[in-house]
């Protein structure tokens, strides 16, 4: 039964990705995202049928992400970055929070990424958030992990990456 779920959620999140993975084709030409991101896309597509107004929204979805997650001090070298942002493209998606990172999330991002076991993305999440805090920690610089009293869990932190999204997309008022 549980297979049944996970196989909708996948086929009902392929579209979206479909459209993300476009996106992020046509930001590595313009922005020479590192060559990681081009392996991750698997090249570079044709977005010319695509609609305007979804390349607009996934570009705007991809830029803020990625300013809020170097405003936070996790840096684009961390393998966790990339598998940050699809979890938090999920849980936007999802659009509840009634999530389990265990059964929901982490094998959703997986199987976006081919690794057939969501502890990967588990342990990659947590060392990037950890890594910044440490920094945070370290250095008691600006970043955003001032708002963090300790250091996060991959939960807390992926849904406050969510609601920042949310609020720098005026998606909720």
């Amino acid at each position: 039964m549980s297979n049944q779920i996970c196989e909708k959620k996948i086929e009902a999140l392929t579209v979206q990705l479909d459209s993300l993975v476009s996106l992020m084709s046509v930001i590595s030409v313009k922005e020479s995202i590192p060559n990681r991101y081009i392996f991750m896309t698997g090249g570079f597509f044709d977005t010319s049928s695509e609609k305007k107004e979804i390349q607009k929204r996934n570009l705007m979805f991809l830029s803020t992400a990625r300013n809020l997650l170097n405003e936070y001090g996790i840096r684009e070298s961390n393998k966790g970055y990339v598998y940050i942002i699809d979890a938090v493209r999920v849980i936007l998606q999802l659009g509840t929070l009634d999530i389990r990172l265990n059964t929901d999330i982490y094998p959703i991002v997986a199987c976006d990424f081919g690794i057939s076991r969501g502890s990967v993305i588990e342990h990659a999440i947590r060392n990037a958030i950890a890594a910044a805090y440490r920094d945070y920690e370290r250095k008691k610089d600006s970043n955003l992990m001032k708002h963090f009293h300790k250091r996060p869990s991959n939960k807390v932190f992926l849904f406050h990456i969510a609601d920042m999204i949310c609020q720098k997309m005026n998606l909720i008022s």
